[in-house]
């Protein structure tokens, strides 16, 4: 017969130390993951920044933190603002746009059937049933377009 083979207490140890070790480093690198990209990106602004910051430092007498300060307000002078701006007049596009809805729904309101349909459209006088229906959810287009969702519901 062969001798079995025992595992000793430090080999235990070791193993447990190892397994201990790769299960915290699993969950560090699932916790971190969504925070990898705005490091990187973080880093190479301050790659990008230091020569700036340390000309700027040279400039106001060796004063590091003031120079850090001044070049972290720039630059978020310099991306906000105009993405400030621009969320600005998208939301102004965005307004005149309902109210454009609004005005054709009115419009639509205020018509008749033919005054939509070429003169070749075969359906007009199946379309005048349906009319009252059309116009009884004009209100209900605009706020259909802001939130995405089909301006008429499915019955």
């Amino acid at each position: 017969m062969s001798p079995s083979k025992t595992v000793d207490a430090s080999t235990m140890r070791w193993l447990a130390i190892l397994t201990a070790t790769l299960l915290i480093s699993i969950a560090f690198f699932h916790m971190i993951t969504p925070f990898v990209i705005p490091l990187l990106l973080a880093a190479i602004t301050t790659a990008m920044l230091q020569p700036q910051s340390a000309k700027l430092s040279r400039m106001i007498g060796g004063r590091d933190r003031t120079a850090s300060i001044i070049t972290m307000l720039l630059l978020a002078f310099v991306v906000l603002g105009p993405l400030f701006g621009l969320i600005y007049l998208a939301a102004i596009e965005a307004a005149g746009l309902t109210e454009t809805v609004r005005a054709a729904a009115h419009k639509l309101s205020e018509s008749q059937v033919s005054d939509f349909l070429p003169d070749w459209f075969p359906y007009e006088k199946q379309l005048e049933d349906v009319w009252p229906k059309i116009v009884d959810k004009r209100d209900t287009l605009p706020v259909a377009i802001i939130i995405k969702k089909p301006p008429l519901p499915r019955t």
